[in-house]
C-alpha cells in the first residue's frame, strides 16, 4: 500500500468587515475550477504563519506585518493601551486535516493551518479593485452571506472553514430560568433584550424548575408533551417537568424571535428530538453544545470501550455542527480529537471551542480565572476558532483576537439595553 503524502498549507481568510478575498484556482490544478482563499503550501523548516506572509505577499502583492506575533511567530500580544494603526489582525482559526482519495496516484493528505487576516481600509482599498493576483490567478471579493450560501465552490478541504464562519463574531448567552419568576418573565426579557440577527446559546439551567411550575405556559406545555409522549421512551429516565420547560422557553422563543439562531445543549435536542416540537426550532439550529463534563465522558466513554467513533452519542445530529466547552488543557484535546475525528467521517465540525473563564464575572465572581496570558498559551493549542468567555465584552473582540480567540462570548454586556 503506497504511503500518503501529507501536504501542510498555510490558509489566509482574508476580509475586510463582511467582504472576503478567493482566488481561482486553475482547471489543471488539483481541485480545480474552484474558488480558494489565498494560501500555499509550507516549505521545510517554514512556520505555517511565515508561509502565510510569503503566500499572500506572492500571491495577492500584500505584505503583512504580524505585530501580535514575535520574531519567532509566538504570540506576544499589544497590551491594552497600545493600537496597531495601518496593520492586519492576525488570529489562529485552527488546523484541518482532509484526505483527498487517488487510486493511481496515491491517497493525498492536506493539512490546512487556517488564520483569520482581519484588513484594515487602506489595505482593502489596495485590493478591492484588483482583479488578477500576482500569478495570473482571478480575484474576487464576495460578502459573508454570499461565502456561506456555495455560490463560491470552494476545495473540499475548505469546507470545514465554513462551518467555522457561520458562527459570528459575538455570541450572546441567556441568563437561567432561576433568575426569573417564571418561564413567561424569561421568555419576556430575552425577547426583547437579544440583539437583532443574534447568534444564542440557550443556556437555560433548568435543574430548579420550582419556580416556575404554576407558570402558564408550563401547564400547556405540560400537557402537551403529556399527550405525545412516544411509547418507546423509558418514563423513568425522561424527566417531564425539565422537557416541559425546556418546550416552552423555547418554543415561545422562536416563534416570536424568527430572527435568531440557537446553539443548544445536546442533551436538550436528544428530548426535543422526541417530539414533533424538534422540527420547531430546526431551521434556527447552528450548532449542539457540549460542555467540558460531557465532552470528557463522550471522549473517555469511546477510550473505555476502544470504540472509533468518540460520537456515537450525537448520532441523531452528524449534520449539525458542535460548539464545546473547555477549561483546561485536556478537554481542548478532547475537543481536537473530535475535531478531527468529525472529519474524518464528512459529518458536520467542531465550529468552535468556549474557553473559559478570562477574567471575573458577576455570576461567578470567585471562580479561578485564567487570565489573558494563561488563555493565549491554552488558545494556541486548539484546533478550531476559540471563543473567549468570561468577562469579556463586545468591545473587547480586537483585543481577544490579539491573544488567539476568534470570537467572543457573554451574558450581560451582550444583550442591548442592559448596563
Amino acid at each position: 500500500m503506497r504511503a500518503k503524502e501529507q501536504i501542510d498549507v498555510a490558509v489566509a481568510v482574508m476580509h475586510y468587515q463582511d467582504r472576503y478575498l478567493l482566488g481561482f484556482r486553475s482547471s489543471k490544478q488539483h481541485q480545480g475550477n474552484r474558488y480558494e482563499f489565498v494560501g500555499g503550501k509550507i516549505e521545510l523548516f517554514e512556520h505555517p504563519l511565515q508561509a502565510l506572509i510569503r503566500e499572500v505577499h506572492e500571491e495577492v502583492g500584500l505584505q503583512l506585518q504580524c505585530a501580535n506575533f514575535d520574531i519567532k511567530y509566538k504570540l506576544q500580544p499589544q497590551t491594552q493601551t497600545q493600537k496597531i494603526e495601518g496593520q492586519a489582525l492576525i488570529n489562529q482559526m485552527g488546523i484541518i486535516s482532509h484526505c483527498y482519495k487517488n487510486k493511481n496516484q496515491g491517497d493525498k493528505v492536506v493539512r490546512l493551518h487556517v488564520y483569520r487576516v482581519g484588513l484594515v481600509k487602506a489595505q482593502y482599498e489596495s485590493l478591492r479593485n484588483k482583479q488578477l493576483g500576482e500569478e495570473g490567478q482571478p480575484l474576487c471579493w464576495v460578502s459573508h452571506g454570499e461565502l456561506l450560501s456555495g455560490q463560491c465552490p470552494l476545495p473540499d478541504a475548505n469546507k470545514v472553514i465554513l462551518d467555522w464562519l457561520r458562527l459570528p463574531d459575538h455570541l450572546v448567552i441567556t441568563y437561567p430560568v432561576a433568575d426569573f419568576e417564571s418561564i413567561q418573565h424569561w421568555l419576556d426579557f430575552h425577547i426583547h433584550h437579544l440583539p437583532p440577527d443574534a447568534c444564542v446559546y440557550v443556556r437555560h439551567k433548568l435543574e430548579d424548575i420550582s419556580l416556575c411550575k404554576n407558570d402558564e405556559l408550563l401547564t400547556k406545555a405540560r400537557d402537551h408533551l403529556s399527550k405525545n409522549s412516544i411509547s418507546l421512551i423509558d418514563e423513568d429516565s425522561l424527566n417531564l417537568e425539565k422537557s416541559a420547560c425546556l418546550v416552552a422557553l423555547l418554543q415561545g422563543l422562536v416563534r416570536t424571535r424568527t430572527d435568531i439562531k440557537l446553539i443548544l445543549s445536546v442533551a436538550d435536542l436528544h428530548i426535543l428530538a422526541q417530539y414533533d416540537v424538534y422540527q420547531t426550532i430546526e431551521q434556527q439550529l447552528v450548532a449542539q453544545h457540549l460542555n467540558q463534563q460531557q465532552l470528557i465522558e463522550v471522549m473517555q466513554t469511546q477510550k473505555q470501550s476502544h470504540k472509533q467513533d468518540a460520537s456515537h452519542h450525537l448520532s441523531l445530529f452528524d449534520n449539525l455542527a458542535i460548539t464545546v466547552s473547555c477549561h483546561d488543557i485536556q478537554s481542548l484535546q478532547y475537543a481536537n480529537q473530535l475535531a478531527a475525528q468529525r472529519i474524518h467521517q464528512q459529518h458536520a465540525s467542531i465550529a468552535a471551542a468556549f474557553l473559559s473563564p478570562v477574567s471575573t464575572t458577576k455570576t461567578h465572581p470567585n471562580a479561578l480565572t485564567l487570565g489573558w496570558f494563561k488563555f493565549s498559551l491554552l488558545a494556541a493549542q486548539a484546533q478550531m476558532p476559540v471563543v473567549a468567555l468570561g468577562g469579556v465584552t463586545p468591545q473587547d473582540l480586537s483585543m481577544a483576537r490579539q491573544y488567539g480567540a476568534d470570537k467572543v462570548a457573554g451574558i450581560r454586556s451582550f444583550i442591548k439595553n442592559l448596563v
